[in-house]
């Protein structure tokens, strides 16, 4: 698009022609590229005092209220745009489209541009994307001069493998004290989970404050995926149950739960983690939407660390953190941090040895998938389609033959053009 001329009072024109890429279609009696074209030249058009804070002010278009079509608009065209109106709220302005001679082909009218602030536009893309980080932070109990103990009341212990047995025994014992009492079960045992926190929830001088939950550590290397896979479903179905039975046997203050895995996570390089207990993150995360009072926390030990020691240090300041991991005396929690996007070099995703099929491939889209395809060094491109194509598509179709071998089906019937 090129501007011929521009008033300050609100008026500009501009000649408009389609780039090659912009392609036509026959359902299309506006190119859309032509139509953001002549909005273009409307918001060109504003009058100088609309304009004073343009650093800070926008005007888009939000409505249209009527197009006319008077001829073919065609890929070229003399655009004339006027602002008729201007408030504090926006303004209003009409676009005419013409073609060479000045004959009108389009009148656009009731256009209106909303005044809008800056800061208030959807942000780039790359101010959108985020990755998560490790930092390494410290329990609150580290900073204080007087830590806090682990809160009174009833615990549940569950642990869901022979794995975790040792571990699970050994805090059951050294946390337990005269004001808070420990209950453990078998986290695969459903039945026993529903009795044990009825158990926990039973005596109301010390109600539930929390519920623990051991999960083993297993190696992938040698089994079979789809055992491996087989493996963390059941483990979260076993997790989802304990939290029904937890939501649904008691109606005070929700027990806070944590899930406590060893080495499962990858927070340096070198750790090569456990893919099960990754899909853990992804639980806490859908639990703290459906049941945020549980506030669930993973607690990613290491397996030279003091376990107990450790893991009770969170449970002494629990803060809002719900991803943590220990290595070693340090303490991380997972953040999400404005990731940076470097531009890379994509090898092509299209292979010149390989067929590809597009349904649809009489459509609009379809042909632009299939031009790309082409383009990108597809040697045989099959469309599918529930019609003959038109005439124009014929001769797409053969320009297209002219670089790679199209096969069209129509219905259940190949046939190549």
């Amino acid at each position: 698009m090129t501007r011929i001329a521009r008033s300050p009072s609100g008026f500009a024109e501009t000649e408009i022609e389609l780039p090659d890429e912009a392609t036509a279609h026959r359902e299309l009696r506006i190119h859309p590229v032509m139509l953001d074209s002549a909005l273009q030249t409307l918001a060109a058009a504003m009058p100088a005092e609309a304009l004073e804070n343009s650093a800070e002010v926008t005007y888009l278009p939000v409505a249209i209220e009527t197009i006319r079509l008077l001829g073919d608009v065609g890929r070229r065209a003399r655009c004339r745009a006027e602002v008729i109106s201007v408030d504090d709220a926006g303004a209003v302005g009409r676009i005419t489209l013409m073609d060479d001679t000045g004959t009108p082909t389009a009148r656009i009218t009731g256009v209106y541009l909303r005044r809008i602030q800056r800061r208030t536009l959807p942000l780039p893309l790359a101010q959108k994307i985020f990755d998560t980080v490790w930092v390494q932070t410290s329990t609150s109990s580290e900073t204080d001069a007087a830590p806090a103990s682990p809160p009174a009341g009833s615990w549940l212990v569950l642990n869901d493998d022979s794995d975790t047995n040792d571990l699970a025994e050994d805090f059951t014992t050294k946390f337990a004290s005269p004001t808070r009492r420990v209950i453990t079960a078998d986290l695969a045992d459903e039945s026993a989970v529903l009795e044990a926190f009825a158990k926990t929830a039973a005596d109301p001088g010390l109600p539930p404050v929390g519920v623990v939950i051991f999960v083993g550590h297993r190696e992938f290397d040698g089994i079979d995926a789809d055992d491996g896979l087989a493996h963390a479903r059941d483990r979260i179905w076993a997790i989802s149950a304990a939290v029904r039975a937890v939501v649904g046997g008691w109606h005070g203050k929700s027990p806070r739960m944590w899930l406590v895995t060893r080495d499962g996570l990858v927070v340096h390089g070198d750790e090569r983690g456990d893919p099960a207990v990754g899909a853990l993150k992804g639980l806490i995360r859908v639990l703290a939407y459906e049941h945020p009072d549980l506030s669930t926390t993973l607690v990613d030990l290491h397996a030279s660390d003091d376990a107990v020691a450790t893991l009770t240090a969170d449970l002494e300041s629990p803060g809002n953190d719900d991803l943590i991991a220990w290595r070693g005396k340090a303490r991380y929690v997972e953040r999400l941090a404005r990731a940076t996007l470097v531009a890379r070099e994509r090898e092509s995703v299209v292979r010149s040895d390989g067929s590809y099929i597009v349904t649809g491939g009489l459509g609009g889209v379809g042909m632009v998938v299939a031009r790309w395809l082409v383009d990108s060094g597809a040697a045989r491109v099959v469309l599918n389609g529930r019609s003959d194509p038109s005439d124009s598509q014929r001769t797409d179709l053969a320009e297209l033959e002219t670089r790679a071998e199209v096969v069209l089906y129509e219905g259940t019937s190949p046939h190549r053009e």
